[in-house]
């Protein structure tokens, strides 16, 4: 017996201008073959079709089949095709978490097994309000223009190892008010809903993260990104395929961490870039730059990371869409380019 995954793969920030957009959707088309996997990120705003699918084949008419989803809370299956020597499920998530999919035979539980990971929608959200013009630079797609199950993107990448730093960062100094985190809420948090905390965190005038903020230009991206079927703009559309899959992946810690430790990021403009710039290698922060150590007193003195795998700014291909935040010794560079 074998258990599939239905493939389309064939193998505190500040918020920028969104930049053109494509107003054409994606075809909703269906998935171009099986393909075996053992991961399975999903979303509980939906997912590519055939993302969310998995099928057994190798059957005989009289088998018995059932799906094991562990933890049970986590996701339910529904058999949506039956052919008689194959079964195709549908996968629902019902709550952020990681767990696994078996499956038993006629009572006999098979080996294969599949992760599921179904990462916290804010995590999604955020990386559509800050990097939706960004992202879709960035992503590998098929022939039919959707995102592949092994497509990458820095950007989201370091965007979301940001929120995941943050949280280390309270855990290691059992600070949450660093990043304006109720400590009680936090303390009684599992770890999605550490995520959830972390990027919508705000003391009522103040937000962590720009898009999450109702008066902040980019929250209807960050509002419409709650359910995929709401999305209608090929650029949207590719920006949430690539971050449920960056997502997934920065939640269950499979996905490393490239910021160096970031805890923020911001959009920099001409001048703020060429500040920065000046200041490269230098053991003294420049003025100018959009940011100081003033801003972040706990954890001063800051270092800014020039990240060169980041896209560009879609208005200004001169200028990085994010320069990133992270802490140093007084002896180390404050500005440096990687």
């Amino acid at each position: 017996m074998a258990i599939c995954l239905l493939s389309l793969s064939l193998g505190c920030g500040l918020n920028i201008a969104p930049g053109p957009e494509d107003p054409a959707a994606l075809p909703a088309t269906e998935p171009l073959q099986f393909a075996y996997d053992t991961y399975m990120p999903l979303a509980l705003g939906g997912v590519l079709p055939g993302w969310d699918q998995i099928q057994i084949d190798s059957l005989q008419p009289a088998d018995q089949v059932d799906i094991v989803i562990e933890p049970a809370v986590l996701a339910s299956s529904l058999a949506i095709v039956d052919d008689g020597s194959a079964i195709t499920y549908q996968i629902t998530p019902h709550q952020a978490g990681i767990g696994k999919i078996n499956y038993r035979i006629n009572g006999i539980l098979q080996n294969e097994t599949i992760k599921l990971v179904v990462p916290p929608q804010a995590m999604i959200q955020v990386a559509m309000g800050e990097a939706r013009s960004i992202i879709p630079q960035e992503v590998t797609t098929d022939t039919e223009g959707r995102v592949t199950k092994d497509s990458e993107s820095p950007t989201a990448q370091a965007l979301l190892s940001v929120v995941r730093n943050r949280i280390a960062i309270i855990e290691a100094e059992q600070a949450p008010y660093l990043f304006v985190v109720s400590s009680g809420a936090f303390a009684q948090a599992d770890l999605a809903e550490r995520y959830s905390l972390v990027i919508e965190a705000n003391n009522g005038t103040t937000y962590q993260f720009s898009p999450v903020n109702p008066s902040d230009p980019s929250y209807p991206a960050y509002a419409q990104a709650a359910d995929r079927a709401q999305l209608s703009l090929t650029s949207r559309i590719l920006t949430y395929d690539q971050s449920v899959l960056t997502a997934a992946q920065i939640f269950d810690d499979s996905l490393a961490d490239n910021t160096e430790g970031a805890f923020g990021y911001y959009s920099p403009t001409a001048t703020q870039y060429q500040n920065l710039l000046s200041g490269l290698n230098s053991t003294t922060l420049p003025t100018g730059i959009g940011t100081s150590d003033s801003q972040f007193p706990a954890l001063a003195p800051i270092q800014i990371l020039l990240l060169s795998d980041i896209s560009p700014q879609s208005f200004d291909k001169t200028l990085p869409s994010f320069v990133l935040i992270g802490a140093r010794s007084p002896q180390e560079s404050a500005v440096i380019q990687r």
